[in-house]
């Protein structure tokens, strides 16, 4: 019973334009920072057209590349410092609004570099630019957490930032989500479900995020309108999509209090070495990693809320929607196996004794 909840993002649901005041007081000059899918999606066009209406000037970053490293991200801070940004407007999935967080760590300290988004001292106590997050895919949850993945080539993995960072605001409008293949709703659906599941299955779960992951898994079986069943069957109108931006955003309020587990610790090395899309790397790993979660009440509750009879059942399901390609080899799990090895924070994220020999087995059995 014991736990702390921590949730200081004001959320928006609905029409963007219904929440114009809401960028104002911030300053006179926005950074926009965002990937090219927000030029065809309207989301950008929109944003310009509320800041052109209240006055504010704009500087748009458009080149964030999926999975951005600190290298990237330093394009957008130089944009920052060259145009006196007052605040930043992320736009996009998971990796612009994460590149929003970093850019607003950096940009009011013009002595730092990329190298100090990952010194856990070296930003501490110092001025952060306020974010302003627009979600356009519902996944990631970004808008709502404090965290911030960044590509580190370093160790050739994605890892996160050791500083925390609440968007001000989030904005949750449907609308934006509908110009999305199939593909990348399956793939950003499958992130948040994954959230949901690590959630429910960490050593940091609580009474509150359990009623909360309970609530969001439901949403997938009956209790929501068999959400699977329209995500097997790629029906995606409105309704639907209004569902899973509204899940995203609480499987990241879910994940700001438990963190996530070992899917996901383990799907960053299929992300950085085989170019596997995010949420179905962590994806393809889930039914392996509930098989093999020692909670098997949660586990079972977990099948009963999505509808389903057994893991067996989910693993198909899962495959069916990724409909992944994926080749690794032996030796190629030895090595990822290290990496997740690697990371002992992480692993704490898991609640039970977690060896070698069960991160190889979870990677062998998921992937071939």
């Amino acid at each position: 019973m014991k736990f702390n909840y921590e949730m200081p993002t004001k959320v928006f649901a609905g029409e963007l334009r219904d929440y114009t005041q809401e960028f104002t007081g911030y300053g006179d000059k926005a950074l926009i920072v965002t990937g090219r899918s927000s030029a065809s999606n309207g989301s950008l066009d929109d944003v310009l057209a509320i800041l052109g209406e209240l006055h504010i000037a704009a500087v748009v970053f458009n080149g964030v590349e999926e999975n951005p490293s600190d290298e990237n991200v330093m394009e957008a801070v130089r944009m920052g410092w060259d145009s006196g940004a007052k605040f930043i407007i992320g736009i996009g999935g998971g990796s612009p609004l994460d590149a929003a967080k970093a850019v607003a760590l950096l940009v009011p300290n013009p002595d730092k570099s990329s190298a100090d988004l990952w010194e856990a001292d070296s930003l501490e106590g110092r001025r952060r630019l306020p974010v302003l997050a627009i979600a356009t895919t519902a996944g990631t949850g970004s808008e709502v957490t404090p965290f911030t993945i960044l590509t580190t080539h370093e160790r050739q993995t994605k890892a996160s930032l050791p500083h925390f960072l609440f968007p001000d605001k989030a904005f949750l409008d449907a609308k934006y989500t509908v110009h999305m293949p199939d593909s990348v709703t399956l793939h950003t659906a499958t992130d948040a479900l994954s959230h949901l599941i690590e959630g429910y299955l960490s050593s940091q779960a609580n009474l509150l995020s359990d009623r909360l992951v309970e609530s969001g898994l439901g949403v997938y079986g009956a209790e929501g309108g068999h959400l699977m069943a329209r995500m097997s069957e790629r029906q995606f109108d409105i309704p639907v999509r209004n569902k899973l931006l509204i899940n995203s955003a609480l499987a990241g309020i879910v994940i700001t209090q438990t963190r996530t587990t070992l899917p996901h610790l383990m799907g960053y090395c299929l992300t950085y070495n085989k170019k596997t899309p995010h949420g179905a790397a962590c994806g393809i790993l889930l039914a392996e990693y509930m098989r093999f979660h020692q909670n098997k009440e949660k586990v079972d509750n977990i099948l009963r809320l999505l509808d389903l009879s057994n893991i067996d059942e989910f693993k198909e399901w899962l495959r069916h929607i990724l409909d992944l390609r994926l080749s690794v080899s032996t030796d190629e799990i030895v090595d990822y196996t290290k990496v997740v090895c690697s990371n002992p924070e992480k692993l704490k994220t898991h609640p039970f004794p977690v060896a070698a020999g069960d991160i190889s087995d979870i990677f062998t059995r998921s992937i071939t």
